[in-house]
């Protein structure tokens, strides 16, 4: 028996990536997956996996997953993500907002439509689509959201500021939910992975460092587990944390 037997999360960008990871930790858990993302076909070998492929390998652990096409730019593919979720299963307890962007680079050689794009995809799509399933969550008096954020909150640099805001701005609707609906059975919280992770993303953008760490896919997985089951969690609503602080903390042998 698993910690989230017959529950469902819906995970943003989990074709690949970290979001595959914690697709994967979630679904051995017995979690049922909606594996929502963009790719619907491999169009750049440099970026592998498709949500078809990701529902293949769920439903191998056992679990029910239902690939979704999601542009979270799209108010459209978003109200159809939520809708379709609740018409398969007849519920949501947890929404996993990790579909994200990066833009690399100077304050000063950043265009604004860059921002614009990044904003989009980082702040609006977690904030409606967090919206659009607050309510079904509400109505059960049940949930969890969890919002994939990034050191880069605590530490922005020339290179990497507008990512920055963005997952400063994350954190903080984390920290404003739990404060407006946490009474109401709902959890909201943000998660970082420690370090550089080496993911497709990163590795198209060329930014993987010596901090990179490919086991914290692993540890993001495990942590969001925790998060979504453990009743310790509950003390910590609004909070963001590291993923390996969990594990160590909480997780540990």
């Amino acid at each position: 028996m698993g910690q989230l037997d017959g529950q469902v999360a819906i995970v943003t960008g989990s074709s690949r990536g970290i979001g595959h990871f914690m697709a994967l930790e979630l679904a051995k858990e017995g979690c049922n997956i909606v594996v929502a993302a963009r790719s619907e076909e491999v169009t750049d070998p440099k970026l592998p996996g498709t949500i078809h492929t990701v529902a293949k390998e769920l439903q191998a652990l056992g679990v029910e997953a239902m690939p979704v096409k999601l542009d979270v730019t799209s108010d459209e593919d978003i109200e159809a993500c939520i809708a379709s979720t609740i018409d398969r299963f007849g519920q949501i307890d947890a929404l996993i907002n990790n579909a994200a962007l990066i833009f690399p680079g100077p304050f000063l050689k950043t265009a604004v439509k860059r921002l614009d794009l990044l904003h989009r995809i980082n702040v609006r799509g977690p904030y409606l689509l967090t919206q659009q399933a607050l309510p079904h969550m509400l109505e059960r008096g049940s949930g969890t959201v969890i919002t994939i954020s990034s050191g880069a909150a605590d530490n922005p640099s020339g290179n990497n500021l507008i990512y920055a805001m963005s997952k400063v701005s994350i954190e903080k609707m984390m920290e404003g939910l739990a404060a407006e609906a946490g009474d109401q059975g709902l959890r909201f919280f943000g998660l970082k992975p420690q370090g550089m992770v080496l993911s497709p993303g990163a590795t198209y953008h060329g930014l993987p460092t010596a901090e990179t760490n490919i086991e914290e896919n692993d540890v993001m997985g495990r942590a969001a587990v925790w998060l979504m089951a453990s009743d310790e969690a509950q003390q910590h609503n609004g909070e963001s944390f590291y993923s390996r602080q969990i594990v160590e903390q909480h997780l540990a042998g």
